[in-house]
């Protein structure tokens, strides 16, 4: 950091200043200002800091004090008080201009009836000629870098020539794990909860009993339907037997047609009504068997809706509580996810994937078993299905699930990450046409912490920049230096 000192000779009424200087020739400049009974030390901690900041900082003396031919600074001990009637001016005028000429100040005339607002005007006009020699002191610095450049001539960067090439990029999806298959188990009689055989986390086989209804009103029930049985099939015997002593007298002509009728059509009716009694009994007892619910699969009890003593009611539309467990088959697992509309006709039965799933290190392998052919109109996206063998119940519903589908391989421009200049928001890169850098504005997708793919803003045959300096301007003069394999 260059830090100097140095007097400034105005254009105006011959006065001159004292000012410092802080900070690189060819910096933006920085014009320091203050009151009348303040020096450039009062700015000495912002000088400081606009110079580390990259400023060229300048700060002046006040007209108030002057600067002593050997450097040092005056002190303002002798003051007037102020007068009313504007005399006072005049005299702080006169005596300002005693004692700052012994300090060096200059001024073109003796000041008489113009007092302190003269001495303003000087200043004024003073304060811009700081101005204007510092303005030229920095666009002098900045001449001269430019100079520099320019006998140096352009900065020479690394460059390569766009190529497509095939890239095999999965197409993530995003989702959740589901169970094979999820049933709420009712009860298929209704009935109090007389027993429940398992809790939330037992795993259950198929046929294996889940809870029991209570069974008092449906044995009583097959017991009066047994009963029946046993009465219509005594009715049939009876009817039998009659219809048979009838049909041994009918040849003989002991018995008229009429009567044959009547036996005829009375083992008919007691056959049926033998037939209706045993359906009869048979459903009186499936009802006491289902009062067992049973495990439809194998599976998980995941949740327990209700307790012992809870009544439950099969017959939806009396309303009531129908359901009393939760079972899942996690056998196999299912990862539902979504994918976006654009690969909707690249999907395809049977396409390999790997599905990566909250909680677990390793990802696990699947394929796309279905394709729903609805997409949905809100998210645009196109729901697939992938399962996973679960033989040991390690994977549960809900968790959260990235699948990774591979694709057939298709054109791209890949270019190394140094590439890019800004962030996803707001990207862009250089390009070399004619000798100069030209800024593209490109849209890109992360391949690997590496490489990128460039969507949109480049073209096959561009020659890139590959490590732009930060301080390359857009149109910049610069001499390309191509390599080959860098894309």
């Amino acid at each position: 950091m260059t830090n100097s000192t140095t007097t400034v000779q105005g254009a105006a009424g011959g006065l001159s200043f004292a000012a410092e200087i802080k900070g690189e020739p060819g910096a933006m400049p920085v014009l320091l200002a203050h009151g009348g009974g303040q020096t450039r030390q009062a700015w000495k901690g912002v000088t400081d800091d606009l110079a580390n900041t990259g400023f060229r900082a300048l700060a002046r003396h006040a007209w108030a004090r002057g600067q002593r031919p050997e450097g040092g600074l005056s002190s303002s001990r002798h003051r007037r008080p102020p007068s009313r009637d504007g005399a006072g001016h005049q005299m702080r005028a006169a005596d300002l201009y005693s004692r700052n000429s012994h300090y060096g100040f200059r001024w073109q005339a003796p000041l008489k009836r113009q007092g302190h607002l003269h001495i303003m005007k000087h200043l004024l006009a003073g304060l811009m000629a700081c101005a204007l020699t510092l303005a030229a002191c920095s666009g002098s610095g900045a001449d001269s870098e430019a100079t520099q450049e320019l006998e140096q001539g352009p900065r020479e960067v690394r460059t390569a020539v766009v190529e497509s090439e095939l890239l095999a990029e999965p197409v993530k999806a995003f989702g959740t794990i589901a169970a094979k298959q999820s049933s709420a188990i009712g009860a298929l009689t209704q009935g109090l909860v007389e027993r429940i055989f398992v809790n939330v986390g037992d795993r259950v086989s198929r046929g294996q009993p889940l809870f029991r209804i209570r069974q008092a009103d449906y044995r009583r029930r097959v017991a009066e339907e047994q009963a029946a049985v046993d009465l219509v099939t005594a009715q049939a015997i009876e009817a039998e037997r009659r219809y048979e002593r009838v049909m041994a007298l009918a040849p003989k002509g002991f018995v008229s047609k009429a009567q044959v009728d009547v036996v005829e059509t009375g083992l008919a009716v007691a056959r049926a009504q033998k037939a209706q009694a045993q359906a009869a009994l048979e459903t009186a007892q499936q009802s006491l068997n289902d009062t067992i619910r049973r495990a439809p699969y194998d599976g998980v009890v995941t949740a327990r809706l209700v307790d012992e003593g809870v009544y439950l009611n099969n017959q939806f539309s009396m309303g009531g509580q129908s359901a009393a467990l939760e079972l899942q088959e996690l056998g196999v697992v299912a990862a539902i996810v979504n994918a976006p509309q654009k690969y909707v006709d690249v999907f395809r039965r049977n396409m390999p994937a790997r599905v990566f799933i909250e909680g677990f290190d390793e990802p696990f392998g699947s394929i796309v078993y279905v394709i729903n052919d609805r997409v949905d109109p809100e998210s645009r996206m196109v729901e697939l299905r992938l399962p996973i063998a679960n033989p040991n119940y390690r994977i549960s519903s809900g968790l959260a699930a990235r699948a990774e589908i591979e694709v057939p391989p298709e054109p791209a421009i890949t270019l190394p990450r140094t590439a890019i200049m800004g962030d996803s928001a707001s990207s862009h890169l250089f390009v070399v046409a004619d000798g100069k850098a030209l800024r593209r504005e490109v849209t890109f997708e992360s391949i690997d912490l590496n490489r990128v793919r460039i969507r949109s803003g480049l073209k096959v045959g561009d020659e890139v920049i590959l490590d732009p300096p930060a301080t390359l301007r857009d149109a910049e003069p610069v001499r390309a230096r191509r390599t080959t394999g860098e894309t």
